[in-house]
C-alpha cells in the first residue's frame, strides 16, 4: 500500500502505577524522554493513558510539560494488554502513526529522529523500532547497518495507520493465536510478521533501553530479558542495572530459589555484553561524555 513518511506522529505512553519501583521508572523515563529531539517536519502530539493506577504520580510528568501531554485517565483497571492496544488504537486516530513507549524504557535524545530515519529507509516494514531487544531474532543485517528482525518488542514500536492490526487483548485468545501472553504478539501474528509474510525493521545500535528486571514473557535466570546489548548510551550498566540487582537481591519478596537463578542470570549477562561489545560512534561520543560528567 502507498504512503507516505509520518507527517503527523502520536507518541503514546500506557501506565500503571502500584509500586514505588514503578514509580521510580517512570520518574526516569520522563527525565529521559525530555531531551527528545522532534524531527523538523513531523508534528509531534503526546498522549499518556493510565490503566487507574492506585499511586499518583503526575509529578513524574513535570519534565515533559514542554511536549503538553494530554492525560486519559482509565475509569477501571483493564490490565496491559487492553490498555497498550487501546492507546496505540486512539493514537492512530489522531495521528498517521504511533509510537508506543512503556514507562520504564531510557532513551537516548535522538531516538525519535532514528526511529523515522528508519521507516523512511525501509516503508515496506509493518512496523520499526530504535530498541533491539536481543530476546527477539535477528533475520539479516542490512547494507545499511539495520536490522530486519523475526520479531519485536511492543517497547518503543512505532506503527502506522496502514500497518496496524488490532490485536487480541484477552490472555486466552493471544495465547490460542500465537503461544504468548501479550499484546504486542498477537499484533505481529495479525500483522503476518510471524509467518514471514511481512517484515519488521530495528535500528542499530539502538537508541533505548529497557530498565524493567522482568516481564511478562520472562524466564527465571534471564537478568537481560528485554534489553538492548548495542545500546548507544553505554554507561546505563553501571547507572541502572547494578542497583537493581543489588535491589532484587535484597528484596525480601524475591524467593531464595529465584535468587539462586538470579545469581547464575547475572554473570550470563555480563558476559554477553563482554562478548559483543560495540563502539560508540564519534559524533556519540559528546553525549556520553555530557553523560558521565553528569553523574
Amino acid at each position: 500500500m502507498e504512503h507516505s513518511s509520518p507527517r503527523s506522529l502520536s507518541i503514546v505512553m500506557p501506565l500503571y502505577v502500584d509500586t514505588p519501583w514503578r514509580l521510580d521508572y517512570l520518574r526516569k523515563c520522563c527525565a529521559s524522554l525530555a531531551r527528545t529531539e522532534i524531527p523538523t517536519g513531523v508534528k509531534v502530539q503526546w498522549y499518556i493513558f493510565d490503566d487507574c493506577s492506585p499511586l499518583a504520580w503526575d509529578a513524574c510528568l513535570v519534565p515533559l510539560n514542554h511536549f503538553a501531554p494530554t492525560i486519559h485517565r482509565l475509569a477501571g483497571n483493564r490490565g496491559a494488554n487492553s490498555t497498550c492496544a487501546e492507546a496505540i488504537a486512539a493514537g492512530l486516530t489522531m495521528a498517521d502513526y504511533t509510537v508506543s513507549i512503556e514507562m520504564d524504557m531510557l532513551v537516548h535524545p535522538e531516538w525519535l529522529v532514528r526511529l523515522l530515519e528508519l521507516e523512511r529507509q525501509h516503508p515496506d516494514g509493518a512496523a520499526w523500532t530504535c530498541f533491539n531487544a536481543f530476546y527477539h531474532p535477528v533475520i539479516e543485517r542490512l547494507p545499511d547497518g539495520h536490522l530486519r528482525k523475526a520479531s519485536l518488542s511492543g517497547n518503543l514500536l512505532l506503527v502506522g495507520r496502514h500497518t496496524w492490526c488490532p490485536p487480541a487483548t484477552d490472555l486466552a485468545q493471544i495465547r490460542a493465536e500465537c503461544g504468548h501472553k501479550t499484546w504486542d504478539w498477537s499484533f505481529l501474528h495479525r500483522a503476518g510478521v510471524l509467518r514471514g509474510r511481512a517484515a519488521v525493521y530495528c535500528t542499530s545500535p539502538s537508541y533505548a533501553q529497557h530498565m524493567g528486571m522482568v516481564g511478562a514473557s520472562y524466564r527465571r535466570g534471564e537478568l537481560d530479558y528485554d534489553r538492548a546489548m548495542d545500546f548507544i548510551d553505554d554507561t546505563w550498566v553501571e547507572r541502572t542495572l547494578v542497583p537493581q540487582v543489588r535491589e532484587v537481591w535484597r528484596s525480601a519478596e524475591i524467593p531464595l530459589i529465584i535468587k539462586g537463578s538470579l545469581l547464575l542470570g547475572y554473570p550470563k549477562c555480563l558476559l554477553k555484553r563482554i562478548a559483543r561489545p560495540f563502539r560508540v560512534p564519534p559524533h556519540e561520543r559528546v553525549y556520553r561524555d555530557e553523560v558521565r560528567q553528569s553523574q
